[in-house]
């Protein structure tokens, strides 16, 4: 791997604009941030490697990380993702707020995501978030909501686009979840496309 996504002295300087964040909500996003770097071995010790083009990886994990940990695998393999789409069912706090950080840091060019409409009630706290984080960052972040429950990732980096499906969502209740991982520029811009489409 080249290298951690995060590191503890990211959270010892002065915040980057996340303006919500109080000092308990910073601590809990260090030990998010410790969990997930300490995950990614698992990651590493079952895909090996990322997919080269056209191949790809059925995988099968056991609570061991969520579908979070797998974008830090993109960044610690290949430095930053010039361009990274989500669509799920909800998003925690912890991981809007590392999102958030690794735009801010240049680890993430550009984020789109598409969310559930029913988070807006459902998680009222994610949803203010969301709100004021994009509004921060409205040149490189977005966030759209409809009636949505399928959960991709899309990170086109360089002249590669890895593509990321399952059963995993971005918030902290993973259990045992399957996921495809593959490297192909089809079905990226299949995806995309209905992606857009889905949020016009």
């Amino acid at each position: 791997m080249s290298g951690l996504p995060f590191t503890m002295s990211d959270f010892d300087k002065k915040s980057s604009g996340v303006g919500v964040e109080d000092k308990h909500h910073d601590a809990m996003m260090k030990r998010f941030i410790q969990r997930h770097n300490k995950a990614l071995n698992n990651v590493q010790e079952l895909c090996g490697k990322l997919p080269e083009h056209s191949e790809f990886f059925a995988l099968w994990t056991l609570k061991s990380f969520n579908a979070f940990t797998f974008i830090q695998y993109f960044i610690a393999e290949r430095g930053k993702i010039d361009e990274l789409t989500i669509t799920t069912y909800n998003m925690s706090r912890l991981v809007i707020g590392a999102l958030m950080r690794l735009v801010d840091t240049g680890k993430i060019d550009k984020l789109t995501v598409f969310l559930s409409d029913a988070a807006k009630s459902l998680f009222p706290a994610s949803y203010k978030m969301v709100q004021e984080e994009s509004v921060m960052r409205s040149d490189k972040v977005s966030f759209h909501y409809a009636w949505n429950h399928s959960k991709v990732a899309l990170a086109k980096i360089a002249d590669d686009y890895f593509v990321l499906e399952g059963s995993g969502n971005f918030s902290e209740n993973s259990r045992h979840e399957q996921y495809i991982l593959t490297n192909n520029s089809e079905l990226y811009e299949f995806r995309k496309n209905w992606i857009i489409d889905s949020i016009k």
